[in-house]
């Protein structure tokens, strides 16, 4: 399994809103070839960006599921969905449910905190 942290804190050149963070995740993601994903957001209108991001990367080869307050697709290939939800739900899906999972901007805060990862790490 892989976690990856999007901009926990600014570490480089890539932090700021507009500069490809989600497509070099994507990319990521590609290249590590899961067969399930969990992109959490805490945003939903960042949520919606990400899918279209990954439909744009993955096109139809991948099915995408939003799993908030308003849809609950939570069994597609990629499933986005925002923090609360997903604290709200863990008893739905196995511990190892996900390949993959990406923890999107001020979301991974806590995460880090709490599991001592570093700022930015990929735990392979």
């Amino acid at each position: 399994m892989r976690l990856y942290f999007i901009k926990c804190k600014p570490v480089n050149n890539l932090t700021h809103a507009g500069s490809g963070k989600t497509y070099l995740a994507a990319f990521d993601v590609l290249n590590f070839n899961p067969k399930r994903l969990l992109y959490i957001v805490h945003e939903g209108s960042i949520l919606m960006k990400s899918v279209e991001t990954f439909q744009r990367v993955f096109g139809a080869d991948k099915t995408y599921g939003v799993y908030n307050a308003e849809y609950k697709e939570f069994d597609a290939d990629f499933v986005f969905s925002t923090n609360v939800t997903m604290a709200n739900s863990l008893e739905l899906f196995e511990p190892h449910a996900f390949d993959y999972i990406i923890i999107d901007d001020a979301t991974c805060s806590i995460l880090i905190q709490e599991n001592g990862f570093e700022t930015g790490q990929i735990a392979a």
